[in-house]
């Protein structure tokens, strides 16, 4: 599918390429191509420079076009089209023959951007600063139904993990909003799932002080994000004779961290406090196969999600993260 550049892209093309004739068309410093980390990491620089008090990534401002784009009255099968989440020849029988620059998303969405007469909103919801005491806080709580959908939309996605992951990384600089959806004390009847299907598992996770998961591996990918206390991640790679440690990875409150498939750790949360986190899998891990190492020189064994449940609930139950239910008298 080709889509055409507006002008003003056509022009920042041209200066990128400059005089070359072949290689990348976005290069970094070295003259090597430019992959997404890096463009991840200058849309961030920009954002910071023009004081933007949110996490920015690539996949925002393709958020920020698709919304711009329905703003501006745009057709929503040419807006699917231009963001290329599916095939409209067979979802929506689009007609190409119909199509024109004129009437393209991408120079409707660039005049639009151009002649708005106020900006839009490109993050919601967004902080309101208390004036008395100086916090921040949100108009309300996580709204897990959007954030559901958004990361079922990123799986159209040429990067799910990457686009995941920033849905993630926003969600996470909120803690207060995820506070008042997820509350204190847990109630452990809550499973934390948000959605399960076979190609992506969406929940969070709260874990009791000097709590341990044990050795495990996820046989999907995962995307976590922290947002409250941290999480000290052991890593490990399977060996012909056991387990082989890659050393520790913390993370803190706001970041997160992609597990590839093959990943294999064991967390370990702080001593003096719970730690809380979204958890997204690139699929099924209820249906997978999964095994537990009871140590590095052990052989694998198959995971047992009930046991590791009664784990995380005996140790909620004596840290003060959850209250046991009050069983009626009998007299």
């Amino acid at each position: 599918m080709t889509i055409p550049l507006a002008p003003r892209t056509e022009r920042a093309v041209d200066l990128a390429v400059g005089e070359r004739c072949a290689g990348p068309i976005l290069c970094d410093r070295s003259g090597a191509r430019l992959d997404r980390h890096g463009a991840a990491r200058i849309v961030r620089r920009i954002a910071r420079r023009a004081g933007s008090v949110k996490r920015v990534g690539p996949h925002t401002l393709r958020h920020a076009f698709i919304t711009a784009a329905l703003d501006a009255g745009v057709p929503l099968r040419d807006v699917q089209e231009a963001a290329s989440h599916a095939d409209p020849r067979t979802t929506m029988h689009y007609d190409r023959t119909r199509v024109s620059l004129d009437r393209h998303a991408t120079y409707i969405v660039s005049t639009f951007i151009a002649g708005a007469s106020r900006q839009q909103e490109m993050f919601a919801p967004r902080s309101t600063e208390r004036a008395v005491s100086g916090q921040s806080d949100r108009m309300g709580p996580f709204d897990s139904d959007a954030f559901v959908q958004s990361c079922i939309d990123a799986l159209a996605e040429s990067d799910p993990a990457g686009a995941i992951g920033e849905l993630i990384e926003r969600a996470v600089s909120e803690p207060r909003s995820l506070e008042l959806a997820c509350p204190v004390p847990v109630d452990l009847s809550d499973d934390g799932v948000m959605h399960l299907s076979k190609e992506i598992l969406v929940c969070h996770a709260i874990f009791p002080r000097r709590f341990q998961t044990g050795i495990h591996n996820h046989s999907v990918g995962a995307i976590i994000g922290v947002w409250s206390g941290y999480e000290d991640n052991y890593l490990f790679e399977e060996t012909g004779s056991g387990l082989r440690p890659l050393g520790p990875h913390r993370v803190e409150t706001g970041q997160i961290l992609v597990l590839g498939a093959d990943a294999i750790h064991d967390v370990h949360t702080p001593p003096t406090t719970w730690s809380a986190a979204l958890h997204v899998y690139l699929g099924d891990i209820s249906t997978a196969p999964r095994n537990v190492w009871a140590s590095v020189d052990s052989p694998p064994s198959e995971f047992n999600g009930e046991q590791q449940e009664r784990h995380r609930a005996e140790g909620a139950l004596a840290t003060g993260l959850t209250v046991e239910p009050q069983r009626e008298a009998h007299t």
